[in-house]
Formats: C-alpha cells, structure tokens, sequence
C-alpha cells in the first residue's frame, strides 16, 4: 500500500473519524474521573512570626486543603497528616502572603495525588514588634469583712515583659492578673495568680506565678459618747457636793470593729476629790479613763466647778428629839 492509498484510507469519512476520536478522549477522561476521590480537610493555619514582624487585626485561623487521589488511599489521610502555616518574618510590600502546604511524608508516595489549598495567599497586615515592661495590675474582687478596709496592694513581679505589634503595645500600660478573691478577709493575705489574657495580639512571657499581697487593715472612724455622767470619787465622807455637775460629751477615734463591741465604762469621766478636805468652791479638771486604743479627739468642758459642804453626821432620831424639845419649850 502506497502512501497515497494510505491517505485516502485516513482521510474516507474523516468527519465521522473525528467524532469518534473525540467520544474515546471524553470516555477516557469520565473513566479517570471515577476513579478519582475528592475530600476537603479543615485545616489550622500556623502562623509564623519569630522575627521582626507580627500581624494586627482578624487574620484566617484554619484553610480548606482539597485533597484528590483514588479512594483505596483516601481513607489513609487524616487532618494531622497535613499543616498549612504562613511565613511573617520577612514584610511583604503588598500585604498578600502564601498559604504554604506541608504533608507527611507517607502521604507524598500516594499516586495519583492532588492537593489545593483555598484560599491560596492571604492579605495579613503585618507590623513591628516591639517590648516593652509594663505594670502588673491585680484583680481584686468582692469586698473585705465589714468595718474593714484595704490599705495596699502589692504584686511581685510588680512589672511584666510584653512584645506585640508596635501601633498595639505602645497603647497598654498595664495587664491585669486572674481574679483574687477577698471575700470577707479581716487580716492581710498573700496569695499566687496568673496573667489574664484579654488582647491576644499582646504576648506575656512571663504568665505566672504572680504574688499578690494584701494588706486589710480595720476602718478608722469618730464616735461620740453623750450625757456621760461624772463618777465623783476619792471624796472626804465629811464632804459631799452640793451642785448638781453636769453630763459630758466625749469625742473618741478608734477602729470600727472595736468601736463596735466597746462598752464605755461607768467611771469613764472622774472626778477626784482626793486633794479636797474643806468646804468651798472648786475648780476640778476632770479625768478620762477609757481603752488605750482610742484616740481622744475632744470632751465638753476638762474642767467643772465643785460646791463643797460639810455633812450634817446628827443622827435623824437625835434630829427628831430635838425638834420635839423645840416644840415644847414654846408651848
């Protein structure tokens, strides 16, 4: 057969040939695809930042990685098997960065084997890091036991290492610690929190162990005592007082829960008369005796003017005999 038999042999109802040629490539394809088994794998994103630059604001957590391969081998793969990460170490200009795909090695011997990864950049802003020390702010909650109150409070480490993006970490000046009750304490206390995560672009190398002291003291407070009657002691039994003396006020300072079961004492203001053996008019200071712990801010009057007499020591039955002679003799 010459060639040009051969041409005429091809070219003999080539429309139909086409056609047929072109049904056998579909077949072909169709059956490869039946054979081939798609899956779609959430994947975390890894991001990696370990030098000059982080990221700010909302930035993709997870990626979809579409997996195509026959499904005798599809079963085999698993979510671990996979890692999609981003690289920020290095600033790209225009902000677009690639999704990058790293899959065991197990799974890179799988034939045939398609893998995308959607979507395939991602815009991240991208910014300086800094660090900077800051102040550790304990968070305390509820209140102390009544009639106390918190003098201080006292944090070791008093400051904390912070790295972020610049724009972000130049706008924090303190990080607050887990919280730390004081529900009804009456006496200082010490106790160990932990950073309080509330910015997540903000990094605290040190998270803990924080040492919080507190130190709960009582409250301070003023009180009056009024009408306080003068306890007269020390007085000569041949004198008594022949003036009525006058009730006191007090004014005292001291803690409130001592104020509040402190019971003043009968003889809380004195008068002594020790010194006083003869009738007259006396000028007295008068004498304060309560606890020690209270401060005396002020009374009403120190002094009080004392009218002393001589007591009568005639008997009433040598009184009423004397008074009948009386009555007789003028009858």
């Amino acid at each position: 057969m010459n060639i040009k038999q051969i041409v005429e042999k091809v070219t003999n109802n080539w429309p139909i040939k086409i056609i047929c040629f072109v049904l056998a490539i579909i077949l072909y394809i169709l059956h490869q695809a039946s054979m081939i088994e798609k899956k779609t794998f959430i994947v975390p994103l890894t991001i990696i930042n370990d030098g000059n630059y982080t990221y700010i604001g909302e930035l993709e957590k997870k990626v979809s990685v579409i997996v195509k391969t026959s499904p005798e081998y599809m079963n085999s793969i698993q979510t671990d098997d996979i890692t999609a990460s981003i690289n920020l170490n290095a600033k790209n200009p225009n902000s677009i960065y690639p999704v990058n795909i790293t899959v065991d090695d197990s799974i890179l011997k799988i034939d045939p084997l398609e893998i995308q990864v959607k979507p395939e950049h991602i815009h991240v802003n991208v910014e300086e890091k800094v660090m900077k020390y800051v102040k550790v702010n304990p968070s305390i909650v509820d209140e102390v036991a009544s009639g106390y109150r918190i003098e201080s409070i006292n944090c070791d480490p008093p400051f904390v290492e912070i790295i972020g993006p610049k724009s972000v970490v130049e706008q924090v000046d303190e990080v607050n610690t887990k919280r730390i009750p004081t529900s009804n304490a009456s006496a200082s206390f010490t106790a160990e929190t932990s950073y309080y995560e509330l910015n997540k672009l903000i990094e605290v190398p040190n998270k803990a162990p924080y040492r919080v002291t507190v130190e709960v003291l009582p409250k301070i407070k003023s009180h009056s005592y009024v009408d306080i009657p003068i306890s007269v002691i020390n007085l000569d039994s041949n004198l008594k007082i022949q003036n009525n003396l006058p009730k006191i006020k007090l004014d005292v300072e001291g803690t409130v829960p001592f104020l509040e079961r402190y019971v003043l004492p009968a003889n809380a203001i004195c008068l002594d008369m020790q010194q006083i053996t003869e009738e007259g008019n006396y000028e007295l200071d008068l004498k304060i005796k309560v606890a020690s712990v209270l401060k005396i801010l002020g009374i009403s009057q120190e002094k009080v003017n004392v009218q002393v007499i001589k007591v009568d020591n005639q008997s009433e039955d040598d009184k009423k005999s004397e008074e009948e002679s009386k009555e007789s003799s003028v009858d």
